[in-house]
């Protein structure tokens, strides 16, 4: 049988079928049995609840009735129903969005301005004494790059308060899996930006730290060098090492599983509360080597502090700080 003649036989069967069902009209087990034009059946429907009497004997109560032919559906009980959560239940799960608290979000960028504006006063301080002795024995330049790293990473902080929810998101008018596409990229976006921001900002301000405290160790091993000028050069390779391989390490990460929006659903009590986060292939893998990462760099930096607390080195004055 050819396609069109298999359609063509389909089509006259289910027409078929369909008049039969709209002139079915007879007295069956259950009542009346007759179909309306779309195959729904008319009758009349009662609906009961199964409960205990005060006797703690099981009984059924009549608690709605279905009238095709009159009133249609009707709520009418002689006893009150006795629902489990204390109320009937919904028909249908309730979308509830898990946001951010958006005052709390307000309070903490108000916090995370002040001090960002607080960190930029010390970078203008920082520039336009950068000649004085007192500052200049302090490793400026590696001061300015710590307050740098600090001002990126504060700037994470205020990115990690917005995601992609708007107005009618946060009322709840509309749920976060029916948001525009565009403010789904945006969110992506988002995801991306406080992955380099985060990472960046760390070394920057660590690395610079870090730098700082590798010169002292340094003074502590070789006591020679106490007397003799810092190198610039040997903490520019520290931290140009360490840039090295954050962007290599990113940039791999990026290139093959960009973080992308992804929601998660739980359903509980006809709720299902609906979760915004930032996702990818093997996020575990990755994040957890940029943990160890970072990790073992911290560990081996607290050892340098630690074997350096004591050292007073002339060309870096603040050298006992930067242990503690």
């Amino acid at each position: 049988v050819e396609l069109e003649e298999a359609n063509r036989i389909n089509t006259m069967i289910t027409n078929i079928f369909s008049s039969f069902m709209s002139e079915t009209n007879f007295e069956g087990v259950s009542g009346n049995v007759q179909f309306d034009k779309n195959g729904t059946r008319i009758g009349n429907f009662v609906f009961y609840q199964m409960r205990y009497s005060s006797t703690n004997k099981l009984q059924k109560v009549q608690i709605a009735s279905y009238n095709f032919d009159t009133d249609g559906f009707n709520i009418a009980f002689d006893l009150e129903p006795e629902w489990k959560t204390g109320r009937p239940p919904t028909d249908r799960s309730t979308p509830v969005n898990v946001v951010l608290n958006q005052d709390l979000i307000y309070c903490m960028d108000v916090i995370i301005g002040i001090g960002i504006i607080v960190a930029v006063v010390l970078l203008i301080f920082n520039t336009v004494t950068i000649m004085k002795p007192l500052i200049a024995n302090s490793a400026p330049y590696i001061n300015t790059i710590i307050i740098i790293g600090c001002i990126i990473m504060m700037s994470t902080c205020v990115l990690l308060g917005i995601d992609s929810g708007t107005p009618a998101v946060v009322n709840g008018d509309i749920d976060l899996r029916m948001i525009p596409q565009s403010a789904q990229n945006r969110y992506s976006s988002i995801c991306l930006i406080r992955l380099w921001f985060l990472t960046i900002g760390f070394t920057l301000s660590f690395g610079a730290l870090f730098g700082k405290t590798w010169q002292l160790y340094r003074v502590y091993t070789y006591p020679k060098l106490k007397d003799k000028p810092f190198k610039h050069w040997n903490f520019l390779t520290i931290m140009g090492l360490q840039l090295f391989f954050d962007l290599l390490f990113l940039c791999i990460w990026t290139g093959l599983y960009p973080l992308q929006r992804s929601i998660k659903q739980n359903e509980s009590d006809n709720t299902v509360k609906i979760y915004e986060y930032c996702q990818c292939e093997n996020f575990g893998e990755f994040l957890g080597t940029l943990y160890v990462y970072k990790g073992l760099l911290v560990i081996f930096g607290l050892f340098l502090a630690y074997e350096s607390r004591n050292v007073k080195y002339f060309y870096i004055n603040d050298s006992r700080f930067v242990s503690i």
